[in-house]
């Protein structure tokens, strides 16, 4: 029907196709030669692999391929073939698979723009001809976010050894360690710092690291925010750690972010060990970070300042989230952070300490909300009076 009809496809204008289908030559005929967008899920090998190798040729311009739970190793050698992508986006939960060759098949998009792998299954190894190749520059990426079993930090090196991005803007890594690693692999965390300064340039602005796969802190290790190498070349708007590899965190570390990032919006420093830092360090925040706009701590909220010392600010930190910290007063608690941060639409509060009770931070949510309409109450009866 469609011979007799004169057309290459059934929708000669499809710019936006997902499929589910399992049937490879239905769903070419819906193959547009103005497709931009293609996703496929849960989709056999063979038809994936079909799929993919035709799309050069019938829609040659798609610029966002998004795969999930598909074989892997199939469909990116035939990813290579797409010189118009701008951005890959794969997802695997289905069963473990090992992706050795990744970075290298992707290495031929010089327009690829976004990068994105999230699979907690999937393993990423570099093999010795990576590691032995020149460095590969990707001189469009901007976005690159990993969320993998990377085994160790070494490997997680040995992609910063071998790359360059000089144009990028967002760096995620969520690395899954395996445990036998975390020790004898502690040395590469700095040297890991080190080298992402050289990969990047002055475009560099987001950086998201976590890691786990174990459940304690790493006592021969233990960096400090403070002491990482290398962080001040950058001119961060959003800074994220999270993971064992941290030693508590203190009020120096506090006014180190403060002084080399003064435009950040989004920070979070979450540490496995019982924080150092007191609700002074909230007040710096509020001074220091004027732009920021969501906030992840730990803390220890047990010593309070009186309400007439906190700042009476109208900074615009619209998201807060409180993990591994402690409150005693938690009405007390709420007033303080009402006055720093009179804006605030979302909140948690929860300890994650032994012997600490979680009904407490309840107390300080349920509070907020009270003393935000008390206030804008105040404000309607000024205004009509």
């Amino acid at each position: 029907m469609i011979r007799v009809c004169g057309r290459s496809c059934l929708l000669p204008k499809l710019l936006y196709l997902e499929t589910t289908i399992d049937h490879a030559p239905e769903i070419m005929f819906l193959m547009s030669p103005l497709l931009h967008y293609f996703s496929m899920t849960r989709v056999l090998m063979a038809t994936s692999c079909s799929l993919l190798n035709s799309i050069q040729t019938l829609s040659p311009n798609l610029v966002v391929l998004h795969l999930q739970d598909v074989e892997i190793n199939r469909c990116l050698s035939a990813i290579r073939t797409l010189s118009h992508l701008q951005k890959i986006w794969i997802e695997q939960s289905l069963e473990e698979s090992t992706v050795d060759t990744i970075i290298l098949d992707i290495s031929a998009k010089t327009v690829l723009r976004h990068f994105e792998i999230r699979s907690p299954h999937l393993k990423i190894r570099f093999p010795q001809k990576f590691l032995e190749h020149e460095p590969i520059v990707f001189p469009a990426l901007e976005y690159v976010e990993i969320s993998c079993d990377l085994g160790s930090i070494t490997n997680a090196v040995n992609l910063l050894r071998n790359v360059k991005f000089p144009q990028l803007h967002t760096l995620i890594l969520r690395l899954c360690i395996e445990e036998q690693h975390k020790l004898a692999d502690a040395r590469h965390w700095r040297e890991f710092f080190e080298l992402l300064s050289n990969i990047t340039t002055k475009h560099f602005r987001f950086l998201k690291l976590c890691a786990s796969g174990f459940h304690d802190y790493w006592d021969p290790l233990a960096l400090g925010v403070s002491t990482l190498p290398k962080l001040e070349s950058f001119a961060l708007e959003g800074f994220e750690m999270e993971g064992p590899f941290l030693r508590y965190i203190d009020q120096e570390d506090i006014e180190r972010v403060i002084h080399m990032w003064p435009q950040l919006t989004k920070l979070s420093l979450i540490c496995y060990r019982l924080p150092k830092i007191e609700f002074k360090a909230l007040i710096d925040i509020a001074l220091g970070l004027p732009l920021l706009c969501t906030l992840e701590l730990s803390m220890d909220a047990r010593n309070l300042p009186e309400l007439e010392e906190v700042p009476l600010l109208s900074h615009g930190l619209k998201s807060i989230h409180l993990s591994r910290s402690s409150v005693k007063k938690p009405k007390n608690f709420a007033q303080c952070l009402d006055i720093l941060f009179p804006h605030l639409k979302s909140w948690h509060f929860e300890s994650n300490v032994e012997n600490h009770n979680d009904k407490l931070w309840r107390e300080a949510e349920e509070m907020l909300p009270i003393l935000q309409r008390a206030r804008r109450d105040e404000v309607r009866r000024k205004e009509g009076s």
